[in-house]
């Protein structure tokens, strides 16, 4: 009978240090996952801010070539 007890002991020592590890690993990866998706919404700030900043400068070239494009054929 001692040895039951000794095996239960055992089993419910490792089932506790197995559910500690795992505890452990969700709670990195909750961290991780935190972390990955401000990087997403990091990225896609700076690629939204990218898409502003090249449709200004193309606007910028339009009102360029429309102020200067015939003078500068003209100079040509």
């Amino acid at each position: 009978m001692a040895s039951y007890k000794m095996a239960a002991d055992a089993y419910a020592r490792g089932l506790e240090l197995c559910l500690r590890g795992a505890v452990g690993e969700a709670q990195q990866r909750d961290t991780e996952l935190e972390a990955l998706k401000r990087q997403t919404d990091s990225q896609a700030e700076a690629y939204l801010r990218l898409l502003e900043e090249n449709n200004q400068l193309k606007r910028q070239l339009e009102d360029y070539q429309h102020m200067f494009g015939e003078w500068t054929k003209k100079e040509m």
